[in-house]
């Protein structure tokens, strides 16, 4: 781990990071349910996609619960020091997993395992669309 002040701020960071190779996110992906994983061109290999970020929905019965949920999974996220995209849209919340400027890594897919672990899929629904990055 490093450590940085900013304004007198002290954050921590793992310098080592990186994103995962395809064929790993490929295994850690296929047992989640519920989740899409979205692709995205390569920069360095034209013609080829890589992995970009995975995502998944919950319905929930109204606004306020679609709020209550996002306390919660703002709970697992610092348990898994990982920060996801959450989208709150009337009675559903879309959250997005991916380490900004590495892609996805073994914690993004520890967090979405552990949503799916502690929330199941009684709140989920099936992906409603693809999302473009």
């Amino acid at each position: 781990m490093r450590r940085r002040t900013l304004d007198g701020i002290e954050f921590e960071f793992d310098i080592e990071e990186q994103g995962m190779k395809a064929e790993r996110v490929q295994e850690r992906f296929a047992p989640l349910d519920g989740w899409e994983l979205v692709m995205r061109p390569s920069r360095r290999y034209p013609g080829k996609e890589v992995p970009h970020y995975i995502w998944t929905c919950f319905e929930m019965a109204d606004h306020y619960e679609a709020c209550e949920l996002v306390g919660y999974v703002g709970e697992l996220a610092d348990v898994n020091s990982v920060r996801p995209e959450i989208d709150v849209r009337g009675n559903l919340v879309y959250l997005t997993a991916r380490t900004p400027k590495v892609g996805l890594t073994e914690r993004d897919f520890d967090f979405a395992e552990s949503i799916d672990r502690e929330l199941g899929n009684g709140l989920k629904v099936r992906a409603l669309m693809a999302r473009a990055s």
